[in-house]
């Protein structure tokens, strides 16, 4: 666990974003803009005037509580990777206008986009049910409860890796798939272990011995070359059977994952008056997680994680008193929110076989403790004028335990190789004053104008992996936000437009680093940078039938100064690299057509989608791997058909979704300057299906 906490809390939910170390084995990252993480990081809990979404009735932005009448729906779907959905939702009023239940369920299947023919499974195939109950009391007029329950279970195999670079000559990679194909001779491990260790060969080395042990990785690196595909939606990962030769058995490699969820909360609101009112939010979050996954991107063991397991833990408990004061003109809420998260993570890899004492063991024990207070308020300066002022206080201390070892020796700071415990504890301690001020101004009836300002806060920690246990500092991001919303022309036309900046300081960045003969994932910071961008959204229905949409983002992220780390731990400047999974531009048209006929209504659905070129993992190229990792510009295009049913009260939809079959890159991860190999992850290809749904 990286120890790195995010906290954001709203009236009805309590959203908890954690940034984990899973394994040493680094991940895609996930396809997010700046600017989404940037708003989760800065938003404080929005004044609060009753009646709120709660005295709606309303567990959900879809799931109705109500005390009237009975009611629910089903829908089924079907697709091709024969895929197959069954969800449906129940509301039971149980006493009137005091209690009422809603119930929820979800099932789905599908056998995947690609196949891992070394182990005979499919890839990139998914499983998961989820069941959901919400209970509503309104115990009297002015106390109600809301009681939430939620379990789910998922299990999926990993994605599909296509090896799309292979570093030419000497790599490790190409080494160590030299000796599993038996190519390496004694002599070449004498020159080897030398390379590794000092850089040179062996004193007493010949040039035709170098010569004979340069022609030997080559045989590796052709090897290996030979698994190159761009578009393939096949891999060949390694079997059990292969880690036999290495002492190994009884492990689960066959790449895989499954998580069980489940969760619960007692949302409380008493209203002592019509201008104020106390909340209590309760919430208990439990995980757990196993995998066992490859990113070798080919049947060789370089790096595969056979088994890998989590079970965090968090319990977060927020109070609010908040309301309205001065005839209205001021709404405000002022609260206190504790975080606890507890868990282990313990992860059992194989890596760079034969050069390292298989297997590494990856054993911590995590904690986090956050307790927080903040205060906002809205006042209408006047009738079209409202300023609005917020102020966050945030402590936070983590603890950490280590006991990473390899089959030979400890590698856990501060302790021994061999004779001790191979366990540490490691603390860090944080706090911060995150601020938000803004001031919007009705100009007109259809127009508003904003202005904002918000500071944001994310807890730095301690890397789970590297020996030393190197911490990482806080980050602090600071934003600025103009805009407008307006409706034209009888509100047949929406506009909406905002401008931003926004600086980073201590931005963390995770990097796939070499050390001890290990590949480690490690979060180190960049030291500043900062984010222009701006958004535009238009809805317009120019005829009764027809709503069309648009919108269009421009992103430019810069870092002012940052100071990286290369493949072997050297400080190297990486100031002028892109950021991670960040287009300049991206935008996206839909459009729907409605017809009144004969059964119902009739909608035809169309929506694309387009961003430019995008680096998935910018900060771990060499001079010639950037193109493998990069996907240019590219477009999506989906449909949708639905079929309103009025007398049986049903709907019935066809969909596609990339109808084009447009081949293109959905993550990736480059270890060429480590291991000497990259890979990427392809996108969904044409997915089509059938939907029933029937409300009653």
């Amino acid at each position: 666990m990286l120890a790195s906490f995010l906290h954001a809390s709203s009236d009805t939910y309590v959203y908890v974003k954690t940034y984990s170390q899973s394994s040493n084995l680094p991940k895609s990252p996930p396809a997010i803009s700046p600017r989404a993480s940037l708003w989760q990081s800065i938003q404080f809990p929005p004044p609060a005037s009753l009646p709120d979404i709660f005295d709606k009735g309303y567990c959900g932005p879809t799931n109705p509580i109500l005390f009237t009448a009975t009611s629910g729906d089903l829908e089924v779907g079907y697709g091709n990777h024969d895929a197959k959905t069954v969800s449906g939702s129940l509301n039971l009023p149980i006493a009137k206008d005091r209690v009422a239940l809603n119930l929820a369920a979800q099932y789905s299947k599908d056998d995947g986009f690609g196949k891992d023919i070394g182990n005979g499974v499919p890839l990139q195939n998914n499983e998961s049910g989820a069941l959901r109950g919400t209970l509503r009391l309104d115990l009297t007029d002015n106390l109600q409860v809301l009681v939430r329950g939620e379990w789910a279970h998922a299990t999926s195999t990993q994605n599909i890796e296509n090896l799309s670079y292979v570093v030419p000559g000497f790599s490790i990679a190409a080494a160590a798939v030299g000796a599993q194909i038996g190519a390496l001779t004694p002599t070449d491990f004498g020159i080897l272990g030398g390379l590794l260790t000092t850089g040179a060969p062996p004193a007493g080395a010949t040039p035709q011995q170098i010569a004979a042990f340069f022609n030997d990785v080559n045989a590796g690196r052709t090897a290996l070359a030979s698994y190159i595909c761009k578009q393939c939606r096949t891999n060949t990962f390694a079997t059990p059977a292969q880690l036999t030769a290495f002492g190994i058995s009884g492990v689960p490699i066959v790449p895989h994952s499954r998580v069980d969820l489940a969760t619960g909360s007692i949302v409380s609101t008493y209203q002592f008056s019509e201008n104020l009112y106390a909340k209590s939010i309760t919430a208990l979050h439990r995980t757990a997680r196993s995998t066992a996954s490859s990113e070798s991107a080919s049947p060789f063991l370089l790096i595969n994680g056979i088994g890998d397991d989590q079970n965090p833990q968090q319990f977060t408990q927020e109070l609010q008193l908040g309301g309205d004061a001065m005839g209205n003109k001021l709404k405000w809420v002022a609260g206190y929110y504790f975080y606890h998260l507890k868990g282990h993570d313990n992860a059992l890899n194989v890596e760079i076989v034969p050069f390292l004492p298989n297997p590494i063991t990856a054993q911590s024990e995590f904690t986090d403790t956050s307790n927080s207070g903040y205060g906002q308020a809205t006042y209408a300066l006047t009738p079209s004028i409202n300023l609005t002022a917020g102020l966050r206080y945030t402590s936070e201390r983590t603890k950490l335990t280590l006991g990473n070892r390899n089959a030979a020796v400890c590698d856990v700071q501060g302790v021994p190789p061999i004779g001790a415990d191979c366990t540490a504890n490691f603390y860090n301690s944080f706090h911060n004053v995150s601020y938000t001020g803004g001031l919007d101004w009705q100009a007109f009836e259809d127009l508003l104008l904003y202005a904002k300002t918000s500071r944001g806060f994310r807890a730095g920690g301690t890397n789970q992996r590297s020996n030393p246990a190197l911490p990482y500092a806080p980050e602090t991001v600071t934003d600025y936000e103009i805009g407008a919303k307006s409706e034209w022309l009888e509100r047949r036309l929406r506009i909406n437009l905002a401008a931003y900046h926004s600086d980073y300081k201590d931005i963390q960045r995770s990097i796939s680093v070499i050390e001890s003969g290990s590949l480690i994932t490690a979060v180190q910071n960049a030291a500043s940078a900062t984010i222009d961008g701006a958004e535009l959204e238009i809805t317009a229905r120019p005829v009764r039938a027809l709503t069309v949409s648009a919108f269009a983002a421009y992103t430019n992220p810069k870092y002012k100064t940052y100071t990286g780390l290369s493949a072997t731990g050297t400080p190297i400047d990486l100031s002028g690299n892109r950021f991670p999974n960040v287009s300049r531009w991206q935008s996206g048209l839909s459009g729907t057509y409605t017809l009144e006929d004969r059964l119902g209504s009739l909608d035809m659905t169309v929506d694309s989608s387009f961003r430019t070129s995008v680096d998935f993992v910018p900060d771990n190229h060499d001079a010639n791997s950037a193109f493998s990792t990069t996907q240019g510009s590219y477009g999506l295009l989906n449909a949708r058909v639905s079929q309103e049913i009025r007398d049986w009260n049903a709907t019935i939809s066809v969909w596609g979704k990339n109808i084009t079959d447009r081949h293109y890159i959905a993550g990736a991860n480059d270890f060429s300057t480590q291991l000497g190999f990259a890979y990427t992850i392809p996108g969904r290809p044409a997915t089509y299906g059938l939907e029933i749904r029937k409300r009653f």
